[in-house]
């Protein structure tokens, strides 16, 4: 099944994977050692009256050429054998054996698998043993095995060759026997699942050892898929660069090297190697249908949504008509995507009820992977049981969970490792660098960071490397050798997933169960779906028990104030705000942000224009038009995203509700402590209402600024709701609808008095006794729900925790 990546965080490409490994039959040896040992006489398949081997295989291949279909040319070549060995019965040999064993090759070969086994088991009876063909056609056998789906049979059938002809170092033919043998064992050990990859990788270096030309760079390939299934991508792109070297005009290695180097957002090498693909491929192929739409989505994130659309489309165009209905829903769900993030949203409710229809009745009810993903869901108003369900099957294609290690001690330290891509200068380190130090200081948990990211040298990357217990880089290691640091070395009780289902994710080590408790933490922001992930934190606010326990298949743990830790420290420096002001007044540190010039109350969102979506916009707009001469100051899109495009596009959209371009405002990206201090510059935050402002509000909050926001029905909709509370400042900026947001904030814009005072209030609770920054308090609680997490896994349980506040 083809399968492509869709979203900003996270998501997969479109590679020649599992079903699609080893396109062609490894039956080249076949056909030549057959060839090398044919006897010198055969018998005429007609008169069976003794002639030479070249006019008997001719009137034998005439025949099989004159049948219709497979079955017949199966049919023919086992007459073919019962009359040869009718006619030699007594002699023990038949002289056409080898021409038959090439024509059930031949069928084989052709992809008539069930038609070819019956010929090739009649071929391997008349065989004598210990010959180059026989071994040749057991091999075959097996790989026909394989292919037909018995790989306990083909492993049988292997092994019994490799036993059968061992390998001499010098005899060139066992060599070439052995090279294909390992080929052939490696693929039906990776057939079996990804958790046989490992077999798989070591017997596709052995027979790379023995032919590094073998069939065309074909085990090169092989070797490059499961390298990239274990997560070994430095192993992966150096096999897909060999098998190009040793056959350049294979597409296949080309295209799963242009997803490695998209997975790396390395994203101009992979258009250009995209582009090749298309450029070699016939339209309609699977291969170049793979290619396009692996190019539409790097357009998207390159933020050219004309030419991601358009390549999408191509996609979908140039597919046969029998194919069409199967990938245009995954191609619908790309567009969304696209267009969602470029902020072009026309037909945006049309499109979000046809996709969960759509998705619902022709993936997820037949079991199948999702062209949404997880993520996406998460940025439209779907309904909650279709973002469980989405997440559900999509997780369930990693694979059984693995088994739980048990967890035996009491009354010591808790071991936990902090799992993530992120540890590096990006706002998920950026809110949770003192939390290892602070359980270090409390000496009830041992945190150990797991890193699975690049390191981009900055400080935030250089103090999570020296900070808790221990700092393990993981990013080299296959997924198996991850499992093993984590279980074995590190002996790690619970494991905080800080990545689900984002860009970066590694639920490929997660499913194997590396710790007896596993918890979904601080960044997706919705149910995994998982079984093999046992908690869910979050807090009384943004995950209600009684409204939204059945929205997730993790028992929640209810923090007392926020899910979300919150570390400022090192960013602002001990004087905070204040700090890094010095002796400027407000007024003239705001006088350095010129696109403010001419306004006389600043509405501000600092979301990702991903997040921004029709209801939040238009409710935006409402506010505008009702206080003249404010403005709604937004962030810059990324320059990888093509920022005027969007930024036209969030214009046309302000037009055509009524309001003036230049009450749209953008601010340039900037460093973290710059930017928390310009919120003060700003007079209310306004929330988006579908995926609400998480980290992005509180740096709101810490610069002084209150957000305003709606308390909607799912988590991601309701953290700002929770931020507020734990901050103490949520009564006058939790608004009960949209009717209500909008009133509340065209009030506040009346009451310039009143919204001073909120701001100086909002300022003082963040520089001084806010619970939402007091990481150490935070520290407590959860280090109080890792001790529950253990008893109750020490009784065999999983239940929902409620962590009390207070104590030390």
């Amino acid at each position: 099944m083809l399968q492509g990546q869709r979203g900003l965080r996270g998501g997969r490409h479109l590679c020649l994977s599992r079903a699609n490994v080893v396109q062609r039959l490894a039956l080249t040896l076949a056909l030549c050692l057959a060839l090398t040992v044919a006897p010198a006489l055969a018998i005429d398949a007609t008169s069976h009256e003794s002639t030479g081997t070249t006019a008997a295989g001719e009137a034998l291949f005439a025949r099989m050429k004159a049948c219709r279909t497979a079955a017949e040319r199966a049919d023919e070549v086992l007459r073919i054998a019962n009359l040869c060995q009718e006619k030699t019965e007594g002699t023990g040999h038949c002289p056409l054996v080898v021409e038959l064993a090439m024509a059930a090759a031949d069928i084989h070969y052709a992809g008539d698998l069930e038609e070819a086994r019956a010929p090739y088991e009649r071929v391997l009876q008349m065989l004598p043993k210990s010959t180059q063909v026989h071994a040749v056609v057991l091999n075959n056998l097996g790989r026909l095995v394989s292919d037909l789906g018995d790989q306990d049979t083909a492993m049988e059938r292997f092994e019994s060759c490799r036993q059968m002809y061992e390998f001499e170092e010098g005899v060139s033919w066992l060599r070439e026997l052995h090279a294909h043998l390992w080929n052939n064992i490696g693929l039906a050990h990776h057939r079996r699942g990804r958790e046989h990859d490992d077999l798989a990788k070591v017997a596709f270096e052995r027979s790379l050892t023995l032919d590094p030309l073998l069939e065309d760079g074909e085990a090169w390939f092989n070797l490059g898929v499961v390298s990239k299934n274990l997560g070994l991508h430095d192993i992966a792109f150096r096999a897909y660069e060999r098998s190009l070297e040793v056959n350049p005009t294979n597409v296949a290695p080309l295209i799963n090297l242009a997803a490695l180097f998209h997975e790396h957002q390395s994203l101009d090498v992979a258009a250009m190697r995209y582009q090749q693909v298309i450029s070699v491929s016939p339209p309609g192929s699977d291969i170049r249908r793979m290619a396009l739409i692996n190019l539409g989505t790097v357009y998207t994130e390159l933020g050219d949504a004309t030419r991601a659309v358009t390549t999408y489309l191509r996609a979908l165009e140039e597919a046969n008509e029998d194919v069409r209905d199967e990938i245009d829903l995954s191609v619908r769900c790309s567009v969304a995507v696209t267009q969602r993030i470029g902020c072009n949203w026309s037909d945006f409710d049309r499109d979000t009820a046809w996709l969960e229809q759509n998705v619902d009745r022709r993936e997820l009810q037949h079991g199948e992977d999702p062209s949404c993903l997880p993520f996406d869901t998460l940025l439209r108003e779907y309904s909650w049981e279709f973002r469980r369900r989405v997440a559900e099957v999509h997780a369930a294609q990693f694979g059984p969970p693995g088994n739980r290690p048990e967890l035996a001690k009491t009354g010591e330290r808790v071991r936990v490792g902090y799992f993530s891509y992120d540890f590096n200068d990006h706002p998920t380190a950026h809110l949770c660098e003192d939390l290892f130090d602070l359980h270090a200081l409390h000496r009830r948990v041992d945190s150990f960071t797991l890193n699975f990211g690049k390191d981009d040298g900055s400080d935030f990357r250089k103090r999570i490397e020296h900070a808790g217990a221990g700092f393990r880089d993981l990013s080299l290691l296959s997924h198996s050798e991850s499992v093993r640091v984590i279980r074995d070395e590190l002996r790690i009780e619970i494991l905080m997933d800080m990545q689900g289902f984002t860009r970066g994710g590694r639920p490929e080590i997660v499913v194997a169960r590396p710790a007896p408790i596993i918890v979904n933490y601080l960044v997706f922001a919705g149910t995994s779906g998982a079984a093999f992930v046992d908690y869910f934190i979050g807090d009384r606010i943004a995950s209600p028990l009684a409204e939204l326990a059945p929205h997730f298949s993790e028992k929640l743990v209810l923090m007392p104030h926020s899910y979300q830790v919150n570390t400022y420290t090192k960013t602002l420096g001990p004087e905070g705000v204040p700090g890094i002001l010095g002796q400027t007044e407000w007024g003239d540190y705001c006088e350095r942000f010129d696109e403010l010039d001419g306004s006389n109350f600043v509405f501000a969102n600092f979301n990702k224009n991903d997040k921004h979506e029709p209801l939040s916009f238009e409710t935006w707009m409402q506010v505008l038009r009702r206080t003249p001469g404010s403005v709604l100051w937004l962030l810059e899109p990324p320059r990888r995203l093509a920022p005027g495009q969007t930024r036209e596009n969030l214009i046309q959209q302000a037009r055509a509700r009524g309001v003036d371009a230049s009450r749209l405002r953008f601010a340039r990206r900037a460093p973290k402590a710059e930017h928390v201090a310009r919120h003060g510059c700003a007079d209310i935050f306004l929330d988006t209402l579908v995926y609400g402002a998480h980290s992005t509000a509180t740096d709101a909050l810490r610069g002084g600024l209150p957000v305003l926001t709606v308390a909607g029905s799912a988590f991601a909709s309701r953290v700002a709701a929770s931020l507020l509370s734990a901050h103490g400042v949520a009564d006058m900026l939790v608004a009960h609808s949209v009717k209500d947001f909008i009133d509340t904030a065209v009030d506040l814009y009346q009451r310039p008095d009143l919204v001073k005072a909120l701001k100086q209030q909002v300022l003082a609770k963040s520089e001084t006794s806010s619970p939402l920054f007091d990481v150490d308090t935070y520290t407590v609680h959860l280090e109080r729900a890792f001790r529950a997490m253990v008893d109750l896994r020490l009784m065999n349980r999983v239940n929902h925790i409620l962590v009390r506040a207070g104590g030390t």
